[in-house]
């Protein structure tokens, strides 16, 4: 295992409108009004959007279509690329929250200017290729590995979708609590 890894910040750009069409989708209506759409996939949490309304400038104020499972389509004004935890706030349904992904936890932790990425040191675990598996069993590892050593952990993940799942990195003191 490397003792340094610089990790974290940079995710590939991709076509709103072309990762749209891989999938179909299953249309739910939030208590927003708004409209969901959850893609058909082991990893539904990697691609699910939210209709942006008129003026919205997510996916740059287009309109994508979605191809539904149970047929038909549904056009989504200015859609926004979004998680399992704003799905479930609206729609009230907790999707699988596995995704792909790659997640670093260590000891230390420099900044390398903006934008990211770190430089950690102290590798506690490293997964540079994409494992299925919960964002959290970074923070999780990072908590028990803090309280063990009574000082600061830090970690990373990044799901392969892209979008709002990148997180910064964050640390535990001893008593656990996010810093």
């Amino acid at each position: 295992m490397k003792d340094e890894v610089t990790y974290g910040g940079e995710q590939a750009m991709f076509s709103a409108s072309g990762r749209a069409s891989q999938y179909k989708y299953f249309l739910f209506t939030g208590k927003s009004g708004k409209k969901w759409v959850v893609a058909d996939q082991l990893c539904p949490g990697e691609n699910i959007w939210v209709d942006g309304g008129k003026g919205s400038r997510g996916s740059a104020g287009r309109t994508l279509t979605f191809e539904l499972v149970q047929g038909g389509c549904v056009d989504l004004i200015g859609p926004w690329k979004t998680g399992v935890s704003a799905f479930k706030e609206d729609c009230g349904i907790d999707l699988p929250t596995h995704q792909w992904m790659t997640g670093i936890v260590a000891l230390e932790r420099e900044s390398n200017g903006w934008p990211k990425p770190w430089t950690y040191k102290g590798i506690i675990r490293f997964d540079q290729d994409p494992i299925l598996g919960h964002p959290e069993v970074y923070k999780a590892i990072a908590r028990e590995e803090s309280e063990k050593r009574q000082s600061p952990v830090f970690w990373q993940f990044q799901t392969i979708g892209g979008g709002c799942s990148a997180c910064a990195g964050h640390q535990f003191l001893n008593t656990g609590a996010d810093k």
